[in-house]
C-alpha cells in the first residue's frame, strides 16, 4: 500500500470512529484496529501520539466537501 493510501485508510477509518463515539472519545488506537495496522502507524502519519492531528485532518477533509455532496 502507499503512503497515500495508507493515509487515506487512517482518515476513513478515523471519519467512522469520530461518527460513532465523538472526537473526544475516539481513541487512535481504536483507529489503528479498525485499519489493522498499530498506534505508531497512525502517528507516524499524522505526527502525534494522540487522535488530535487525525481529527483536524479529519476537519480539514469535511471541510472541502462541496455542499451539494451532503454536507
Amino acid at each position: 500500500m502507499s503512503a497515500e493510501d495508507r493515509r487515506e485508510s487512517i482518515l476513513a477509518a478515523a471519519t467512522e470512529v469520530f461518527v460513532e463515539v465523538g472526537h473526544l472519545r475516539g481513541k487512535a488506537s481504536a483507529v489503528a484496529r479498525r485499519v489493522g495496522v498499530s498506534e505508531p502507524v497512525v502517528f507516524q502519519n499524522f505526527g502525534t501520539k494522540s487522535a488530535r492531528g487525525v481529527v483536524a485532518a479529519v476537519a480539514a477533509g469535511l471541510a472541502e466537501v462541496p455542499p451539494e455532496h451532503g454536507r
